[in-house]
């Protein structure tokens, strides 16, 4: 996941594999003269992760939240505004070898270090009183 205030939109659908088993998320990574609006697919809760790429780009995040802010789950495919994922390849993930779709690290999520590069942090009780830690 990416910072909350990278966040431009979140929606669980149903699939042939079963109900609310796909995460749409949308997000924006700081550019140059803006955003790179990007999306990824969650599988299965969050065991897979179809990394969808570069969607298009924004110059604010409310022109980001205009234009890619509505997910909508259809029989033809997964509509992030004007982008469509053709519900085939949404559905293809358990096809060997698919480059983009990628099984997640069990016990080891997030890797080192991701957190931290993403700015999470997280409340912690210590003994001494309650405290944000740096997510590893």
């Amino acid at each position: 996941m990416h910072r909350i205030d990278r966040v431009v939109a979140f929606q669980w659908g149903d699939g042939k594999y079963g109900k609310a088993i796909y995460g749409a998320h949308v997000y924006l990574e700081p550019v140059a003269g803006g955003y790179s609006v990007r999306a990824a697919v969650h599988i299965g809760g969050y065991d897979y992760l179809d990394d969808l790429g570069e969607i298009g780009k924004a110059a604010t995040q409310a022109e980001a939240r205009e234009k890619w802010g509505h997910i909508e789950f259809r029989p033809g495919g997964l509509h992030i505004g004007n982008y469509l994922l053709p519900r085939e390849r949404m559905e293809s993930h358990r096809w060997p070898g698919r480059p983009t779709c990628r099984r997640k690290p069990r016990g080891g999520w997030p890797p080192a270090g991701f957190g931290r590069a993403h700015g999470l942090r997280e409340l912690v009780d210590s003994g001494g009183g309650i405290r944000f830690r740096d997510v590893r």
